[in-house]
């Protein structure tokens, strides 16, 4: 599934780009500078391609794939089309996919989305109905901090590293209902928190 991989994969792509740089042969791939001189750049635009289909799931009241609204393959072809040119390569390398034109309101929800990550209240903790929403909500933080330290004059590096860490193996079930998911979310759960290191910990439980 592309979408699904797309958004699992953004957290793991990112802590390598945070510990490492952009590898020469990644580079060469996405037409990029090796090592930390696109970082930041291919970062956010991994931030923002990854956060999409969390934030549409969210705005469309968190109901099975996006209330039947959109078919993950057409939000995946519109996060293809919105994405800037190294976002685009980004998704094409790890998914294979290009992509079509977006309505109008698929775009509305992106300028939405990335709003969000700029604005560090957007994701704060709050009531939440189900550990499911719990896991979104943590992955959407991570995000939008991710973003927000990629944009800085000078990247926190060791802090991108750490949100990622901690946030690449929560778990994502865009395609299962309701309580299926919250059967399967519990032990999702306690898989990412059991294989976090320290840091990463303490990153969760503050932002849970």
């Amino acid at each position: 599934m592309t979408l699904h991989r797309l958004a699992r994969e953004g957290f793991v792509a990112i802590r390598s780009i945070a510990r490492y740089g952009v590898i020469p042969a990644e580079a060469r791939d996405l037409g990029c500078a090796p090592g930390h001189l696109d970082a930041a750049r291919l970062v956010q635009h991994i931030a923002v391609a990854s956060a999409f289909p969390r934030h549409l799931r969210v705005a469309c009241g968190r109901r099975r794939w996006f209330g039947g609204r959109w078919s993950p393959a057409e939000v995946l072809a519109a996060t293809w089309q919105l994405s800037d040119p190294l976002g685009r390569a980004w998704i094409e390398d790890r998914t294979g996919h290009h992509g079509a034109a977006a309505d109008g309101t698929l775009r509305r929800h992106w300028a939405d989305s990335l709003g969000a990550l700029r604005d560090e209240g957007t994701f704060a903790a709050r009531s939440r109905p189900s550990r499911a929403a719990l896991a979104e909500d943590l992955a959407l933080q991570g995000l939008a901090q991710i973003y927000r330290s990629a944009t800085a004059d000078r990247p926190a590096w060791q802090t991108i590293e750490v949100v990622a860490d901690a946030c690449h193996r929560l778990p994502i079930l865009f395609e299962y209902p309701g309580a299926i998911a919250g059967l399967l979310y519990r032990p999702m759960l306690r898989d990412a928190w059991t294989g976090a290191g320290e840091a990463a910990r303490t990153w969760l439980r503050d932002h849970r």
